[in-house]
This record gives C-alpha cells, structure tokens and sequence, in this order.
C-alpha cells in the first residue's frame, strides 16, 4: 500500500525535484516552483482529482505559512506538509499514515 502513495504523489509532482528517502518519517519531500498560496490551492485540487479527501488541515508557524493535512482515500490516509521557502518556491513532504500515527494526530 505505501508504494501506491510514491506512486500517485510521484506522478502528480513528476515536473518537479523530490527526494524519495525515508527522512524523519517522511517519505516523498522536494519543491514546487510555485507561491506557497498558489502551492496550496494547487495541490489540494490535484488530491480532490484524484478521488482524496481532506479529513483535516491547519497552519503553523509565526506567520500560518506551514500547512498540515490529512488526506483520505477509502481505507488509505496519507500527512501532506507545505510551507514557503520563498515568494515564488514552495517546499513539500508527504508520508502514508499507520492508524496509531493518525490517532495520535486527530
């Protein structure tokens, strides 16, 4: 099942530099050459094509430019994280959610 995460996020962000290593948990991080704002919409639409659904999604950082989401798909979850590295570049990173990560996160 995680390897049909890479997959579909490798698909939907192909055009654009990722690193497909486990750091910190994380599976799938690169960078979009978009604004954060932009970035986000951009995504979002991309996951909803794809049949995801968002079950939840905040901000933090001093100025709400980190995003957090969870994003559902029939029995699969999956953590999207992006945050604004400049104005016109965006950084991301996604992982495949356990059902004890996702409690201790909802």
């Amino acid at each position: 099942m995680k390897k049909k995460f890479y997959i579909f996020l490798f698909v939907i962000l192909a055009a654009f530099p990722l690193r497909a290593e486990e750091r910190n948990g994380w599976g799938i991080s690169g960078e979009l050459p978009y604004s954060y704002p932009y970035a986000r919409t951009w995504v979002g639409g991309k996951m909803r094509q794809a049949g995801w659904k968002c079950i939840k999604a905040f901000t933090s950082g001093k100025k709400n430019e980190i995003e957090h989401s969870i994003w559902e798909k029939g029995t699969s979850k999956l953590q999207m994280m992006l945050w604004r590295i400049a104005s016109d570049k965006t950084g991301y990173s996604q992982r495949s959610l356990t059902k004890s990560k996702t409690d201790k996160i909802l």
